[in-house]
């Protein structure tokens, strides 16, 4: 199984990703902006040799935000084409797709707190609204099982423990991986 999670930065990206990386054990694979141009190569190999080496994996972050980064941030952009087939390689996996989202200005209050500093933290709100619409727009277009996808429409704080909605998730994915954790 491949648990993918999208979505704006200050989500809970990370956060999500380890606490389920623990309760599963699995690998987290972090897919940040590319280091190269020639980014469809890059996913792809990064993604093969991830799955090669691990038959369940977590991504954190992946092709639905560099869709919805495109035109905001710069760096490399996957031609449509490019997105489709990386959509549909993931979607030949038992996959499971993430989208976290959030009041937009919880989002930039998080931003502004954070030490990290880069382009998402000068970014208003408005266009923090704008992208995460762009990654609702990624997700309805993706290829992936909508059955097997869940979008959170508020921060989950795994510090305060997970919400009902994710303890489902999580129920969920333990089934589809079967015995084979």
């Amino acid at each position: 199984m491949i648990i993918l999670i999208e979505g704006f930065s200050c989500t809970g990206k990370s956060s999500l990703a380890q606490v389920f990386s623990k309760e599963l054990d699995i690998p987290v694979v972090h897919f940040g902006i590319p280091p190269t141009e020639d980014i469809y190569d890059w996913f792809f190999y990064q993604f093969d040799l991830a799955v090669t080496k691990n038959r369940h994996l977590i991504i954190d972050r992946f092709h639905l935000s560099n869709f919805a980064y495109r035109d905001a941030v710069g760096g490399g952009v996957l031609t449509n084409a490019e997105w489709f087939k990386l959509d549909e390689m993931l979607a030949s996996f038992d996959t499971c797709l993430l989208l976290l989202c959030d009041d937009p200005f919880c989002i930039q209050d998080r931003l502004q707190k954070r030490e990290k500093q880069d382009r998402a933290n000068q970014m208003d709100r408005w266009q923090i609204g704008e992208i995460q619409q762009r990654f609702f727009e990624a997700m309805r277009m993706s290829q992936i099982d909508s059955k097997g996808s869940y979008q959170f429409s508020q921060f989950i704080n795994c510090e305060e423990g997970y919400m009902p909605q994710m303890e489902h998730a999580l129920r969920e994915m333990r089934k589809g991986m079967g015995s084979a954790t």
